[in-house]
């Protein structure tokens, strides 16, 4: 009976570690639409109350990602408040100006990430249509986004241009629309699950109450 038992849970055990195995190896053939391959990530604590919106970008995230740059080696840095795979991005029903809203038992979501202007490039993320953020998107000029092919997939018509398109500000917001200014090639959010609808905003236009969401970029 002794040997009938660690027979059975050899077995079993043999059987999870298959199991297991067959796991990670789908897990590494996922493509998850950015290049995974001398990407290094490193999580940093925003000490609460420290910074306003802009100031955290200019006082923290820029040298930060200046200093980064001038390792040897580096050929990108960006920042984002949530990192893809690791962290599901804010979900939000943000509408299009000129387009009904959805109703409220058929809303779509999309995801949203705040970045800076190497975000798309560490992650080697291409710009399929019209531009990457830049230095002159700052706090005060023309608040713009950047949106995945899946959100084109799931909002827009086939002959609709995403380049035409803008977010509408909150009704109880004195904030401008917002441009869709380009379209990034999808990232998954979730390693077990197709990439979603995503929106991107420059880091530096981050309104000031969603610092209170970040305690790390």
């Amino acid at each position: 009976a002794f040997v009938v038992v660690q027979v059975a849970l050899s077995l079993m055990l043999l059987v999870c570690s298959g199991l297991l195995l067959l796991g990670l190896r789908q897990m590494f053939q996922t493509n998850v639409g950015f290049n995974p391959k001398n990407l290094l990530t490193l999580e940093v604590d925003i000490p609460a109350g420290d910074y306003k919106a802009t100031s955290f970008v200019q006082g923290l995230v820029q040298p930060l990602e200046a200093r980064v740059q001038q390792i040897p080696g580096v050929t990108a840095v960006g920042s984002n408040d949530l990192l893809p795979i690791w962290q599901n991005g804010s979900n939000s029903d943000i509408a299009l100006v000129g387009k009904p809203e959805d109703p409220l038992d058929k809303q779509r979501l999309t995801e949203i990430r705040f970045v800076s202007p190497g975000y798309f490039a560490a992650m080697q993320l291409p710009i399929l249509k019209g531009r990457d953020f830049t230095a002159q998107d700052g706090a005060k000029t023309q608040q713009v986004a950047i949106v995945n092919e899946a959100w084109v997939k799931e909002f827009l018509n086939s002959n609709e241009d995403p380049l035409a398109q803008a977010f509408k500000a909150d009704s109880d917001s004195h904030e401008p629309n917002t441009a869709i200014v380009g379209v990034a090639r999808s990232g998954r959010q979730n390693l077990f699950e197709p990439a979603n609808a995503e929106a991107d905003f420059p880091m530096i236009q981050m309104p000031q109450s969603w610092l209170a969401f970040i305690p790390q970029f």
